[in-house]
């Protein structure tokens, strides 16, 4: 490596030879610095980063590793294993052989667009983003990883659920006492003691239904 002062411009250069994350050697240089100062700090810099990308220079699922075993004497064995829980069936599946300095928001937009597929609530998808922003965050802070994906990926999902609307058996009674169609009636009887929905109510059909056991098989919706 080698700092000097161009004669023609009497800017500062910085030439050096380096080996990258793949094991080649390369040659880089760098040309303008207005000091000697400035030419040696970012030869400086430019070194550092390079030995923290070596630290990170991993798949996913190896850096899943470290991830925990760095937790493990810091969070409870409730969150441990929650954590296990969704990382090893929603997240590893998907990020487990990539490489973490390759993984792209691109990666993250399509793996969040896969789990919305699947319908789990709000909060559920939220609980697999934060994981996913955690694993990230912690490569960031404290092994050098460079240019997080999760910095421009908006978490899917929300924070809490929402608010749901339901009567009391005492309401329901009231409601159902000036019903005065027995359809209609039989209908919302249905609804509200089975909590099924109203497409799947309207998909049922006689064959569904064992009056012998009381028993109603939800196997479609109409909806």
């Amino acid at each position: 490596m080698s700092v000097y002062k161009d004669k023609k411009t009497k800017n500062w250069v910085v030439t050096l030879r380096y080996t990258d994350l793949n094991g080649q050697e390369k040659r880089r240089a760098k040309r303008g610095f207005k000091t000697k100062r400035e030419a040696v700090e970012w030869e400086r810099e430019f070194l550092s980063g390079i030995e923290e990308q070596e630290q990170i220079d991993m798949k996913f699922k190896d850096f899943y590793i470290t991830y925990m075993d760095d937790l493990s004497n810091h969070l409870k064995f409730t969150t441990i294993r929650n954590k296990r829980y969704m990382i090893d069936y929603h997240i590893l599946p998907f990020f487990g052989e990539m490489e973490m300095t390759k993984i792209s928001a691109k990666d993250i937009l399509r793996w969040q667009n896969e789990i919305k597929g699947k319908n789990y609530s709000q909060t559920f998808e939220r609980s697999l983003s934060n994981q996913v922003h955690a694993i990230f965050n912690h490569a960031s802070k404290y092994y050098g990883l460079k240019d997080s994906p999760i910095r421009v990926v908006k978490p899917m999902g929300k924070s809490h659920a929402e608010k749901m609307n339901f009567w009391t058996k005492e309401e329901f009674d009231q409601f159902i006492s000036v019903i005065d169609n027995e359809v209609t009636r039989l209908n919302y009887y249905v609804l509200f003691y089975t909590g099924i929905r109203i497409g799947e109510l309207m998909a049922i059909k006689l064959k569904d239904i064992d009056f012998n056991r009381g028993h109603i098989d939800i196997n479609e919706t109409a909806l």
